[in-house]
């Protein structure tokens, strides 16, 4: 067991994406803690560092571009001038175990569920089985294997006041008044497999407008565009794109102003989550045990459809077929189950036509 009282100078390495950069925040939380002195950098890869931004329980991010192999080298040389006193890699990847190894650290801490030859970059392997629990309890089965506490948190990220000032100002330029009850629509997806269908994002739209309960502002990054697109040509009310125009953080400060997160299992929907937005989340061939929103309040669509072969890059079951079950009607019942809003005349209206 290591001696927690000699850790001064811990590493942690996440490369991987946002959404699991984002669920291992309550790991920071837990070190800082129980190591209220210790000095805490992450690495992770370029384009996920905004997550730590601000973070108070991190004093230094480092971002390796997963492209180039000299800029894993570069980091290499940079990190092994700290003597670490904790390596703790949270990945379970070649790429981070090689880097683990090539640290200077006296203690060497990661995972290794395929059994496979990376578990000789550690000196302790995580006993954990990321298959029956999610991805949050899995993370901090680390910080319970190093002989910490945790105290459970959510997933966390924070917004500075700029990132504030433009949410405000984006809104306003889309001539959304402040008081407006908004709905986000998040579409995007790492892989089609994962998507819901557009007109069915169209007719949730249209319902929720129709309403007058809410206006649906549709997010995602620039990639998402022609998806988005699609939907707002489905649908017969007018809508609002902020597609490619914020950062991940002015994209969190946005959703503090929305009173739902309508999307499918993604990055964006962890981020939700971490700035107390409720949730409608959409899932296909994932597991919400696994990846679905942290915490109460939301609510969840899984048809547990054996969706193994969708992690190549076709569906064997046909047209997304585990995303085709999921119907209109049960999502607006979700939604008018969550989206009870005042409207200035003092009643409560939900998204019923």
């Amino acid at each position: 067991m290591i001696d927690a009282s000699t850790i001064k100078n811990i590493l942690i390495i996440k490369l991987k994406y946002l959404g699991d950069v984002l669920l291992m925040t309550p790991c920071l939380h837990a070190i800082k803690e129980n190591l209220p002195l210790a000095k805490v950098t992450v690495v992770v890869n370029k384009g996920t560092e905004s997550i730590l931004e601000n973070h108070p329980c991190v004093d230094y991010v480092v971002a390796v571009d997963r492209r180039y192999f000299l800029a894993g080298c570069r980091a290499v040389i940079h990190l092994r001038k700290f003597r670490y006193d904790l390596v703790l890699d949270l990945t379970d990847g070649d790429r981070a175990a090689i880097l683990s190894r090539l640290v200077s650290a006296r203690h060497r801490v990661g995972y290794n569920a395929e059994q496979r030859w990376r578990g000789y970059c550690y000196d302790q392997i995580i006993d954990a089985d990321q298959s029956e629990m999610h991805t949050v309890d899995y993370y901090l089965q680390a910080i319970k294997e190093i002989g910490l506490d945790t105290v459970q948190h959510s997933p966390s990220l924070f917004c500075g006041p700029d990132d504030e000032k433009y949410a405000d100002e984006l809104l306003f330029d889309h001539g959304i008044r402040y008081e407006e009850p908004l709905v986000m629509v998040h579409p995007g997806s790492r892989w089609e497999a994962k998507s819901w269908l557009a007109d069915r994002f169209a007719a949730v739209s249209d319902a929720i407008q129709n309403s007058k309960s809410a206006r649906i502002v549709f997010a995602g990054s620039e990639t998402e565009r022609m998806r988005v697109k699609k939907i707002q040509e489905k649908m017969l009310t007018s809508s609002v794109s902020v597609v490619g125009q914020t950062t991940v953080l002015q994209l969190a400060a946005l959703m503090k102003r929305c009173v739902l997160f309508i999307g499918n299992d993604n990055g964006a929907m962890h981020i939700a989550v971490a700035v107390g937005c409720p949730v409608v989340a959409l899932f296909g061939p994932t597991d919400p045990k696994i990846w679905g929103p942290w915490g109460t309040g939301h609510r969840v669509f899984f048809k547990n459809v054996d969706c193994r072969a969708c992690f190549t890059p076709g569906c064997r079951l046909g047209s997304q077929s585990c995303m085709s079950q999921i119907s209109v009607d049960e999502v607006l019942d979700a939604i008018n189950s969550l989206l009870m809003i005042k409207n200035p005349n003092g009643r409560v209206t939900s998204c019923e036509n």
